[in-house]
């Protein structure tokens, strides 16, 4: 299969999926590994995907101002975020701090924050944005 033929079929299912965030390991079926990476790469030189970490890609939308890409999942990076960890089988809890937020406290958070059960060496980032990853231990991993 040519690339033009994977990127326009990968393109595709990402449209067409309820998915925000994508390993490269979900296309293995349209296309083998480099042609797969060929692929994501020109999506996102045309921003329609954001890299975020190693093989996990997140959609993208032109920002209306900048005209650049930013994410484009309802929640931002903190959802997106999210979503990776769990697509990468992460046993995570929030802090306590973004418990309380997310339980209606109207004090924000500086940093979104996770508690990460076990080692954990990846980054995952959006421009400006990064998931911050706390060694304290916590018993309510998703």
């Amino acid at each position: 299969m040519t690339t033009g033929k994977a990127k326009e079929r990968i393109l595709e299912r990402v449209l067409n999926s309820d998915h925000e965030v994508f390993l490269r390991s979900d296309f293995s079926d349209i296309a083998n590994y480099q042609q797969a990476g060929r692929a994501l790469n020109s999506l996102m030189s045309e921003g329609r995907l954001i890299r975020i970490s190693k093989g996990v890609y997140a959609k993208a939308r032109k920002n209306r101002i900048t005209g650049k890409p930013m994410l484009s999942a309802a929640g931002g990076f903190i959802a997106v975020a999210e979503e990776a960890l769990d697509r990468l089988g992460i046993k995570w809890s929030h802090t306590k701090a973004m418990a309380t937020y997310k339980d209606g406290s109207s004090q924000v958070p500086v940093n979104f924050e996770v508690v990460i059960e076990g080692k954990f060496q990846r980054t995952i980032s959006a421009g400006n944005c990064r998931l911050r990853v706390s060694s304290n231990t916590n018993s309510n991993f998703r």
